[in-house]
């Protein structure tokens, strides 16, 4: 029961990202083993950070090219 109600808060959290998250999203509702919402958390911080990472790379390259 417990696992069912971790699963389900999971889900719903889950759910609810935005667009940028689908990658991520899918691959922590698809795991055999349940993560805690501490992991999913702490995954999407580093998703985030990569992302950042990224646009400002882009940022960067951009405003060099202008």
């Amino acid at each position: 029961m417990k696992q069912v109600c971790e699963t389900s808060k999971r889900d719903q959290f889950l759910m609810k990202l935005i667009f940028d998250f689908e990658g991520i999203q899918s691959n922590l509702m698809n795991r055999v083993i349940v993560p805690s919402l501490d992991v999913c958390l702490n995954e999407l911080l580093l998703e985030k950070q990569h992302l950042t990472q990224i646009v400002m790379e882009q940022q960067k390259f951009t405003s060099k090219q202008a």
